[in-house]
């Protein structure tokens, strides 16, 4: 019996963008808003969403925030145990669930991006 190819069309409606947890010490907000800007100014057309809980964003002001496309509240059932304690990674396991985005990019707040525009440049010499 032969078998019937499966025809895929593609989803021109797909959305697509960068996900960033900054749960906890503003600390963490900064973080975020700080990965935002470096990746923004190498790429701004990308789509940035922040999930952030009560207090993390604290440190940010608007010329911060407004490097985000999206500021998502993160439930407090995301990030806490079953006694009642703060476990913030914990919300890693819900990405699927806190990401607007058909197809995402989860990057943690605490690096940096970096865009390499001449690859040769950075080939080590033999």
């Amino acid at each position: 019996m032969a078998r019937k190819k499966k025809i895929i069309q593609e989803n021109t409606t797909e959305t697509k963008g960068v996900l960033i947890l900054a749960l906890g010490h503003p600390y963490y907000g900064r973080m975020a808003a700080q990965l935002a800007m470096s990746i923004k100014s190498n790429t701004p057309e990308i789509n940035i969403s922040v999930v952030k809980t009560a207090n993390s964003l604290n440190h940010c002001n608007a010329d911060y925030l407004k490097y985000f496309d999206n500021i998502i509240d993160c439930p407090k059932e995301y990030y806490t145990n079953n006694k009642g304690f703060e476990e913030f990674i914990k919300a890693k396991i819900y990405l699927y669930e806190l990401t607007p985005y058909d197809k995402t990019i989860y990057l943690d707040a605490d690096i940096i991006w970096l865009q390499n525009k001449d690859r040769k440049s950075t080939r080590l010499n033999s």
